[in-house]
């Protein structure tokens, strides 16, 4: 492995461990559960839409993926969970994982959800009952740039996703 892409390696994985310690905070929970359509939400169970499109619009050539059961067997077709991929990394509210990872902690062992997908994902993607407002998600975008700037390790790694993509 080159020393570069462990190096990149390592920041993706600190940037992870420090976005899963700020969305824990009571703060974070506050402006999620602010929305009367997310109250009660939990980042990875109803939270997870409006924290990957605040990712990707905070950083510059990520994209929204989600998670899909094949054949369109989901809650009317529509993703079970939302997740942003940065390079070949995807983050939720858990941090940084990989899409295996990801369905396994959500998932677990079960033999009727062998079926699930990581793909692209849209607006077009999210349940009706998914939280998505536009006012939700500048709030998160707003509390995670201001934690970048009161983390280093936080707010350094989304300084170099901006400078490194633009």
């Amino acid at each position: 492995m080159k020393l570069k892409s462990l190096y990149e390696d390592v920041a993706l994985s600190a940037f992870g461990k420090e976005l899963r310690k700020l969305l824990r905070s009571n703060e974070a929970m506050q402006i999620l559960n602010s929305d009367s359509e997310s109250n009660g939400s939990g980042w990875n169970d109803g939270g997870c839409y409006v924290l990957a499109k605040s990712l990707q619009e905070l950083i510059p050539n990520s994209e929204l993926w989600g998670i899909f059961r094949e054949g369109g067997s989901g809650i009317d077709g529509k993703a079970d969970h939302f997740i942003v991929k940065v390079g070949n990394t995807f983050y939720d509210g858990d941090g940084g994982s990989n899409t295996q990872q990801i369905i396994k902690r959500m998932y677990g062992d079960n033999p009727n959800l062998q079926n699930l997908v990581a793909k692209r994902a849209s607006e077009k993607d999210v349940h009706p009952d998914t939280p998505s407002g536009r006012s939700l998600i500048d709030q998160i975008k707003s509390y995670l740039l201001k934690q970048g700037e009161n983390n280093y390790l936080f707010g350094n790694q989304l300084h170099k996703f901006s400078n490194q993509w633009q």
